[in-house]
């Protein structure tokens, strides 16, 4: 079972968003191959930036594939006028695609080079970003443009 990590209690998760994501792919089966793997609340330092731990929700690993996913649950608001998101609750600023894509470039950029040098991985793997809204299902309705953009990249 390559769900990381293996044992978790009712702690080990930020929102009730986070928990399903975890549930149902334990539940799914897709992870009970050994190539696939999704690791769950991966925190990292970053000393050159003012936010010095951060942390992803889930990586997703395969053979060909990494992708970094940023899980909102309960209110979460977008101005599509403002581009502004508002996550915490609808009370604090935050854009949870950057979020995303922060992890992804600091994996690509920095965190792969510098465990695996000359290895290449960083150009070898398909990766990507994406956000998800477990039990929001409205939201996708005001994010339509903002999932065209990242689609473009």
């Amino acid at each position: 079972m390559p769900i990381f990590p293996i044992h978790v209690t009712e702690d080990s998760f930020a929102s009730a968003a986070e928990k399903k994501i975890y549930k149902d792919a334990l539940e799914s089966g897709y992870f009970d191959s050994p190539e696939r793997f999704l690791f769950h609340s991966v925190k990292m330092t970053r000393p050159y930036s003012d936010k010095l731990i951060y942390e992803t929700d889930y990586i997703y690993l395969d053979p060909e594939y990494m992708f970094f996913i940023e899980v909102k649950g309960g209110a979460v608001k977008y101005d599509s006028l403002s581009g502004q998101w508002w996550v915490m609750g609808g009370t604090q600023k935050g854009d949870p695609f950057k979020q995303a894509a922060d992890a992804l470039f600091e994996f690509r950029d920095r965190r792969l080079p510098a465990a695996f040098p000359g290895a290449g991985l960083e150009y070898r793997l398909i990766m990507g970003y994406a956000v998800a809204f477990p039990g929001n299902p409205m939201i996708l309705k005001n994010i339509k443009n903002k999932v065209w953009s990242m689609i473009r990249l």
